[in-house]
C-alpha cells in the first residue's frame, strides 16, 4: 500500500533530502540508497529503477515519490520508513530530525528490522561507578536498545553522556559531541547493521576513542558486517542474552 503524504509533508521531505550532504551528487545518492536499503536486500532493485541524476531537488522528488508508491520492501517494513530512519541516523539533531521522527510515527513507518529491547533485571549499584563517565555511541534505529543500556548503566551508578539527553535545543551539535568525547572516560558502542561497518557519526565517535586508546566496550546487538578495526576488539554478544550481556558490560566497565 502506498504511503499517503500530504502536500506540505511531501514538500518538506523533499527539502530535507535535497539539502542533505549525502544527496549532493548522483554518486552520493546511489550510495545513500545502498546504505539505507542494504539490510532490507532491496538496494539494487531500488537503484535499478531510479534515475537520480540531475539537480538534487528533482532527484529528491523522484526518490520520495517512488518509495511512497513502492510500499513495503517486506512484510511490515515500509520503504519510505527505511529512508527516513537512515536520514535521522545521519542528520544529527534539530527540527529536521524531530520532523522525520514525527512522520515515521504518524504514518506508522517504523522499521521492524531495527533491534527491539527485551526486559532485563535492574542491576545492583556498583561502588565507585560515578567516577566513570560513559559515552553511549549508537545508530538512530537502535535507539530503543540505547535507552535500555542507558537505564541499566544509570541504575548501576555510572555517569552517562548521550546525544539526545545532553544536547539541548539551540546547542551546537558538533561542539557538544566533541566535548563529550573529550570528557567521557569509557564508551559503550552498539554494533548493528545500522552502525556498522561505517556510519558517519558513529564512526566518528568510536574512531576518536580508538585513536586516544580510551576503553571501548562493544555490544554486538544485531548480525552485521563489522568495520575491520572493530575486529580487534573483544565485543560482548548481546544477540541472544541481553541481560547477561549487560551484566558483562558492567563488569568490564568496573575494571
Amino acid at each position: 500500500m502506498a504511503v499517503q503524504l500530504s502536500q506540505p509533508e511531501f514538500q518538506r521531505l523533499v527539502r530535507i533530502l535535497q539539502n542533505h550532504p549525502d544527496f549532493a551528487t548522483p554518486y552520493d545518492r546511489q550510495q545513500l540508497v545502498a546504505f539505507a536499503f542494504g539490510s532490507a536486500g532491496k538496494a539494487e532493485v531500488i537503484r535499478g529503477r531510479l534515475n537520480m541524476s540531475g539537480a538534487p531537488m528533482g532527484a529528491a522528488v523522484e526518490l520520495i515519490n517512488f518509495l511512497s508508491k513502492f510500499g513495503q520492501v517486506s512484510p511490515g517494513v515500509e520503504a519510505l520508513g527505511i529512508l527516513l530512519q537512515h536520514l535521522i541516523e545521519n542528520t544529527g539533531s534539530g527540527d529536521d530530525v524531530t520532523y522525520l521522527t514525527e512522520i515515521i510515527a504518524k504514518h506508522k513507518l517504523n522499521n521492524p528490522l531495527a533491534s527491539a529491547p527485551v526486559p532485563v533485571p535492574t542491576p545492583a549499584p556498583v561502588a565507585g561507578a560515578d567516577a566513570k563517565y560513559i559515552f553511549i555511541s549508537y545508530a538512530r534505529p537502535d535507539q530503543a536498545i540505547a535507552d535500555q543500556v542507558e537505564d541499566y548503566l544509570k541504575a548501576a551508578g555510572f555517569r552517562i553522556f548521550r546525544d539526545i539527553r545532553d544536547i539541548g535545543a539551540g546547542d551546537n551539535w558538533d561542539l557538544t559531541i566533541e566535548k563529550g568525547l573529550r570528557e567521557t572516560t569509557h564508551m559503550v558502542l552498539l554494533l548493528s547493521d545500522s552502525s556498522m561497518p561505517e556510519r558517519h557519526e558513529v564512526h566518528r565517535e568510536w574512531f576518536a576513542f580508538d585513536q586516544k586508546k580510551k576503553p571501548i566496550v562493544p555490544l554486538y546487538i544485531q548480525d552485521c558486517t563489522l568495520h575491520t578495526r572493530m575486529m580487534a576488539y573483544n565485543y560482548i554478544d548481546a544477540r541472544t542474552d541481553m541481560a547477561g550481556a549487560l551484566a558483562k558490560m558492567v563488569t568490564r566497565l568496573k575494571s
